[in-house]
């Protein structure tokens, strides 16, 4: 089975549990860390975070089209989708 897992790479994700204990049962597992490249662009400046806020960023429209490329390389069966609090 291959597994695309969407979510954070970051050290308090939970993410990361499901990752280890699925990888040890075999299970093919990529992650894609759409919530960390939103953090990276969001906190880099004001300048991104006031974009982001006015609605006039392309962020999301570049993970959206990140997320599709890795997605047909990987060709999972699965994707799972972390949300994360906010």
């Amino acid at each position: 089975m291959k597994l695309m897992l969407i979510g954070s790479d970051k050290v308090y994700a939970i993410e990361n549990h499901y990752v280890k204990h699925l990888r040890e049962l075999g299970v093919d597992v990529q992650t894609f860390c759409a919530q960390t490249i939103f953090y990276d662009y969001y906190y880099k400046n004001l300048a991104n975070n006031l974009l982001f806020k006015a609605g006039l960023s392309e962020i999301k429209k570049e993970i959206n089209k990140k997320f599709k490329q890795e997605a047909t390389k990987f060709r999972p069966d699965l994707i799972w989708v972390f949300k994360g609090m906010e």
